[in-house]
């Protein structure tokens, strides 16, 4: 017993190639059909959200306080950190490179400390590397030419 294709049957089908479906229970007063599937996309950007709060830029993981404000702090400090990659992830769309990849080159600036004979010191910023003037040209940023030394000793706790 052999098969037979139903070749008018399979054009038909063909045509739904790529389609799909999204079902609402949204009144169609309530929402137009193109309004609900915009909604729809927008979950790969909550899903995207999710993915790198959980990764290694910013490593939100279970912590263990016993005080809801320290809790509410903990996941505020998550988000406004992932808004700032949001928007430098917006920011540098057209550069080849991943936002941890740009927080990285722009990790490398740093500054150099100046002291003349007469203890008079100041630090200044060497010029960036080619990609860091873009990264920084296309968030706005621009670099001071010197910082004024206060003699400030910053500890980090860990």
């Amino acid at each position: 017993m052999g098969y037979k294709i139903k070749a008018d049957e399979k054009v038909l089908e063909s045509q739904l190639d790529g389609c799909y479906v999204i079902k609402s229970d949204l009144a169609a007063k309530s929402a137009s059909a193109q309004t609900i599937h915009n909604r729809y996309k927008d979950l790969s950007e909550v899903e995207y959200a999710l993915r790198t709060m959980k990764t290694t830029l910013l490593e939100m993981r279970g912590i263990f306080v016993r005080e809801a404000e320290r809790t509410r702090a903990h996941v505020f400090i998550i988000m406004l950190a992932y808004m700032l990659a949001y928007q430098l992830r917006r920011l540098w769309y057209d550069v080849e490179l991943t936002v941890e990849e740009g927080i990285a080159e722009l990790a490398s600036i740093c500054s150099i400390e100046v002291v003349s004979a007469g203890q008079v010191s100041y630090q200044t910023i060497p010029e960036p590397r080619q990609l860091g003037k873009i990264l920084l040209s296309k968030t706005g940023v621009t670099l001071p030419d010197a910082i004024p030394c206060r003699n400030v000793e910053v500890v980090n706790r860990l």
